[in-house]
């Protein structure tokens, strides 16, 4: 007896309703870590490889601070520690009169790295000095160019535009993955929730959503 014409549409949708419930494959699930602008994977796959080195959760806060004193090719000088390396005289400008000319800085020594943070900055600004410079180390950044810093006499390393780029943005994942930044926008998490949760600034999670396509979902 022929298959009646309802018969087939009720068979098609039955087909369709079970592909709907089939689990995710291996390639979907992977590429639900990366944001759909594929000039972002290369950062978003940074910031998950430090995240993994380091036993850090991509739905939990990261902490740079205390990646740095678990690298041992990195040595994260104190405030104490770098005034007495410049005098009380040239701190009190650096962290005074010219605070808000500097962020950060890398000074290479014998193998070994010595990071400086601008600690009259916000937190939330320090997390995100700290995470791009530790990128610049963990990517072996080459600087295009060395000049001495008129204040403290030190050499200080440049960097080309797009080496920048690769170190901020990498930051920026590896303090808010995209997996993790994508569930919370679709769950409605206000913007200001999210920035407090993982210890950034509200810019940052701005410039991420918007980077990834995810401002549209709000």
């Amino acid at each position: 007896m022929p298959t009646r014409p309802y018969h087939r549409e009720r068979r098609k949708r039955s087909q369709k309703q079970c592909k709907s419930f089939m689990p995710l494959s291996r390639d979907n699930i992977e590429r639900s870590k990366f944001p759909p602008n594929p000039n972002q994977w290369s950062a978003e796959r940074n910031g998950l490889k430090l995240r993994s080195d380091f036993g850090r959760a991509v739905h939990a806060p990261l902490n740079p601070f205390e990646i740095a004193r678990q690298s041992n090719d990195l040595k994260l000088l104190s405030r104490a520690e770098f005034d007495a390396i410049i005098g009380p005289d040239c701190s009190i400008k650096l962290h005074g009169a010219y605070r808000d000319t500097w962020s950060g800085f890398v000074v290479p020594v014998d193998g070994r790295h010595f990071v400086v943070i601008n600690t009259t900055h916000a937190e939330t600004r320090q997390h995100a000095t700290l995470t791009e410079e530790l990128f610049h180390i963990r990517l072996k950044h080459r600087p295009c160019k060395l000049s001495q810093c008129p204040v403290t006499g030190l050499m200080k390393r440049e960097y080309a535009r797009e080496i920048e780029h690769e170190a901020f943005w990498s930051a920026a994942a590896a303090l808010l993955p995209y997996s993790t930044l994508r569930e919370l926008v679709l769950s409605g998490t206000p913007i200001e929730r999210i920035a407090e949760m993982f210890g950034i600034s509200v810019q940052l999670v701005q410039m991420r959503m918007k980077l990834t396509k995810l401002w549209r979902s709000r």
